[in-house]
């Protein structure tokens, strides 16, 4: 990486100073951050994940990091269920209203169970934090030079 340096006259300085070294901070670098917290929040929502009879919805929950190309230069990771393996999992989030099918016949309802939404609402500020906490990390380390 190439040599960081600050020098702030006033906030707008400081301000310009940091985007400029955000910047500088490698996708690569931020993946392992980003993996390490989505396979966190798999794991505690594997055992929340409700059982069906084919065990499809809790074999689709995996935490993956998309590669890195000109398309999506960002890094990121993300975790929940897989539609490849558990294509239903939206009728079991959001359940759904009374079903008929095109002959008329009842199909009931489904209720919600929301069990993706409101693990990611309890432990959105505690990942939220531990990825900040971690990518300042990495900006103390740019900014010492180490």
């Amino acid at each position: 990486m190439s040599e960081i340096k600050v020098e702030a006259q006033g906030l707008e300085e400081l301000q310009r100073d940091f985007r400029s070294l955000a910047r500088k901070i490698e996708p690569k670098e931020l993946k392992p951050i980003l993996r390490k917290e989505a396979q966190r929040f798999a794991a505690l929502l594997l055992p929340r994940t409700p059982l069906g009879p084919t065990g499809n919805l809790r074999k689709g929950v995996k935490a993956w990091t998309p590669p890195i190309t000109a398309r999506h230069p960002d890094a990121m990771a993300r975790a929940g269920v897989r539609y490849r393996i558990a294509p239903h999992v939206h009728l079991v989030e959001y359940g759904t209203k009374e079903r008929y099918n095109k002959r008329g016949a009842y199909r009931g309802v489904m209720p919600a169970r929301h069990f993706i939404m409101s693990l990611g609402d309890s432990q959105m500020p505690g990942i939220l934090r531990r990825i900040i906490d971690a990518i300042n990390k990495v900006i103390a380390r740019e900014w010492n030079g180490t």
